[in-house]
């Protein structure tokens, strides 16, 4: 079993690492101690050390949790737009689409077990929306990567991510390593960080591919969202594919006159298109 001492040493990177992606929040709990390997008491005692030294805050309640110090939690309220995603027990888990954060960091913020597994990791000639959109030239390669996502052993979305391998020419022999994140990759290898990101979300049907990847039916509703990323120098990083149990998730948006989402916090826009179309 891991030690207070090392779970410390993980906990204190974890927040360097989370303070590097703009995020605010730790995991529960629970999720941090099977991500660690340690007991929930020994991970308490670590996060305990950390807040009185000033690295994180503890709040109670309903959006309690461990924060970054400095980063207190802000209560759901009408100018927050939500991509909802329903846990296996019924549980709400909120991924705010006015901060980016990627999937596994908002599961694990809010306590949901987060798995992962990986289809594919490919070397692949784009096509030419796909090289549009990372602002690359057509005969320039791209790495592809298809994952299936859980939570608590159900599943939730497909993604399919592209990267431009003229970038990243590292990642397709060095793999993922286990790593659930690939802004936490692209942040540790390459030095590259993510800030801002736009975003398209509509309501379409489940091809028979992706149903079975879901264990849903074909033909039922799921939540497709496009995503295109880029770095502080707004140069496209990625862009994502992602399909979402249309069962398990809920988009709440919500507008203010005269000012768009990507205004209100730190420049993601979502765009929610009602159109029925097949994948």
């Amino acid at each position: 079993m891991t030690t207070t001492k090392e779970v410390l040493l993980e906990l204190t990177a974890w927040c360097e690492r989370l303070r590097r992606e703009g995020g605010t929040r730790l995991p529960s709990e629970r999720a941090l101690a099977g991500e660690l390997k340690a007991s929930r008491s020994t991970v308490r005692r670590a996060l305990s050390v950390l807040a009185d030294g000033g690295v994180i805050t503890i709040a109670r309640g309903r959006n309690g949790g461990a924060y970054l110090a400095g980063e207190r939690p802000e209560p759901l309220n009408s100018e927050q737009s939500m991509l909802t995603i329903w846990s296996a027990d019924g549980r709400n888990i909120n991924r705010s689409l006015n901060r980016i954060a990627g999937i596994p960091q908002t599961l694990f913020e809010q306590g949901l077990d987060v798995g992962v597994r990986v289809l594919s990791l490919a070397l692949e000639a784009p096509e030419p929306t796909v090289a549009s959109q990372l602002d690359i030239k057509p005969d320039e390669a791209v790495i592809a990567l298809l994952r299936l996502r859980f939570g608590d052993a159900v599943p939730l979305s497909v993604e399919r991510m592209y990267l431009s391998f003229g970038r990243f020419p590292g990642l397709l022999d060095e793999g993922l390593r286990g790593v659930t994140s690939v802004y936490s990759i692209l942040q540790e290898r390459y030095g590259v960080s993510v800030v801002r990101a736009q975003e398209e979300i509509e309501i379409a049907a489940a091809s028979p591919e992706v149903a079975q990847l879901l264990a849903i039916e074909p033909g039922d509703a799921v939540l497709a969202l496009r995503r295109r990323a880029f770095d502080a120098e707004d140069s496209p990083v990625e862009c994502s594919f992602d399909i979402f149990r249309g069962d398990r998730t809920r988009l709440t948006v919500h507008t203010m006159a005269h000012k768009s989402i990507h205004d209100l916090h730190v420049g993601m826009r979502a765009r929610l298109r009602m159109s029925a179309r097949s994948n």
